[in-house]
């Protein structure tokens, strides 16, 4: 394998999990407006969402989600 090949595979990989990253926020958002009635239910499905998320991310990629 080049040097080309790695730093386009690392980036792809990289451009993979800041996709992923965004999705979070997106997700856990829509999950939330879904089911929340009020403003302050869906902060905290908002938070929850996002914690569970984060999780699954951190699991997957080896490394925090930081959202």
């Amino acid at each position: 394998m080049t040097y080309g090949e790695i730093y386009a595979n690392a980036r792809d990989e990289q451009r993979q999990r800041h996709a992923e990253r965004n999705a979070i926020v997106i997700t856990a958002w829509e999950i939330a407006r879904q089911k929340g009635a009020t403003i302050e239910e869906r902060w905290e499905i908002y938070e929850r969402e996002v914690n569970r998320l984060s999780w699954e991310f951190e699991e997957k990629w080896g490394v925090p989600a930081r959202v």
